[in-house]
This record gives C-alpha cells, structure tokens and sequence, in this order.
C-alpha cells in the first residue's frame, strides 16, 4: 500500500504481533519446563535433547503462526496473547506427545 506522499505504508503491529505470539509460546514453554523441573526432577540430558527439545521446537514453530492467527485480529497487549497461547500451547503439546 502506499500513502498519498508515494512512500509505502506497512500496517502497524503486524511485526509486533508475530513476536507477541512467539514471545507468549516461549513463555509456556518456559513455563512448562521449570514446572517439570520442579514436580518431577531434573530432566535427563539425552531425553531432553532426544525427546523433549523436538516436541517443544515443533510447538513453538507450529503454534506461533496458530497464536498469531487466533490472538491477533486486533492489537491486543501481551498478557491477552499469552492466555490466548496456553490453550493452543496445550493442545500442541498433547498432540506433540502422543507421537
């Protein structure tokens, strides 16, 4: 698009929402992880690096564009977007596990 001065116009937010939502999956997944930890020990170094870091990047790389979709039809502030991510974080995960 561009503005009456001839210079293009990109719409505003639209960067900001693709890293409110990859913020937020990271935040879950960060979440998750020191709540593992803390519930059920210190993961394994080979099953963290095995099982437990694939399912996790395949999450954040599948349910960014997904968050981003749900969450950000308008601006919304951070916290709105990461409770928009946890269920799609926890569907996911579900998903991601049972493979």
């Amino acid at each position: 698009m561009t503005t009456p001065g001839g210079k293009a116009h990109r719409p505003r937010g639209r960067g900001r929402g693709w890293l409110f939502s990859f913020g937020a999956m990271l935040s879950w997944e960060a979440a998750f992880l020191i709540f593992g930890a803390i519930a059920f020990g210190p993961p394994d170094g080979d099953a963290l690096y095995f099982t437990v870091g694939p399912q996790l990047a395949v999450v954040l790389l599948i349910g960014t564009p997904i968050t981003y979709l749900i969450a950000w039809r308008r601006s919304r502030p951070f916290y709105q977007v990461l409770l928009w991510a946890l269920p799609v974080f926890l569907v996911l995960l579900g998903v991601a596990q049972t493979r």
